[in-house]
């Protein structure tokens, strides 16, 4: 059985006729996502908004937004703290592997001055990091009072 496909290109997207008399449309965004590289992420340092709320002892709510950073060789990342979150460690899950010229860990308290990683070596290879924000959060105290710590394993992933 001979196949064929044709194409027809419109102005609101591509029609693909395959030799079954199928007709598939692909919309202009997916032919953008076909066709065109992947972006680079953008030269400078990324933020990692880390936000944890403790409303009870039995109750805790984490957001880390993004879950995955991408950052350029050279750059790093910040980590703000969010919510009820008091404090937050960064540690790297394989140490002798870390991109960044600072060792972990990155440590901060304070809302207004983010755990920083430092850049990144401009030698460091392409990949995935993986790594630990040890995160604390205060529960109050009309529901028990006392900390809740957290661990969260997201990544940084070094690309171009």
């Amino acid at each position: 059985m001979r196949r064929s496909t044709f194409f027809t290109l419109g102005l609101v997207g591509l029609t693909v006729l395959t030799g079954g008399c199928r007709f598939l449309r692909i919309d202009r965004a997916t032919i953008d996502l076909l066709t065109l590289p992947p972006q680079p992420p953008p030269a400078a340092n990324q933020s990692v908004d880390i936000a944890v709320s403790c409303p009870g002892a039995n109750e805790i709510s984490v957001t880390m937004n993004p879950w995955s950073v991408r950052i350029r060789r050279g750059y790093g990342v910040e980590w703000n703290l969010r919510g009820g979150a008091t404090d937050v460690e960064i540690t790297a899950k394989i140490p002798r592997r870390w991109p960044f010229d600072n060792a972990p860990p990155y440590n901060t308290n304070n809302r207004a001055q983010p755990a920083r990683s430092g850049d990144s070596r401009s030698n460091a290879p392409l990949g995935t990091y993986q790594y630990e924000a040890k995160v604390t959060c205060e529960i109050p105290a009309n529901q028990g009072g006392g900390t809740v710590t957290v661990i969260i394993d997201p990544d940084v992933i070094i690309t171009f």
